[in-house]
């Protein structure tokens, strides 16, 4: 079964240790837009989520 992009978001920032506040400060969105994003229920870009995963798999090495 494929994993959803709102699933990969989810398990990447476990592994990579970040509570969803740490997370959402450091894409710069409040944390109830994270919870939703987790949840399947909206994106802000698909884009800019990829790019911030790239970026927090370079970052903390998940």
């Amino acid at each position: 079964m494929e994993t959803s992009l709102p699933e990969h978001i989810k398990a990447w920032r476990k592994r990579a240790g970040l509570s969803q506040t740490k997370a959402a400060a450091e894409l710069g969105l409040p944390v109830r837009t994270l919870q939703f994003i987790e949840q399947g229920r909206e994106f802000k870009s698909e884009k800019m989520l990829i790019l911030a995963i790239e970026a927090w798999e370079h970052r903390y090495g998940s």
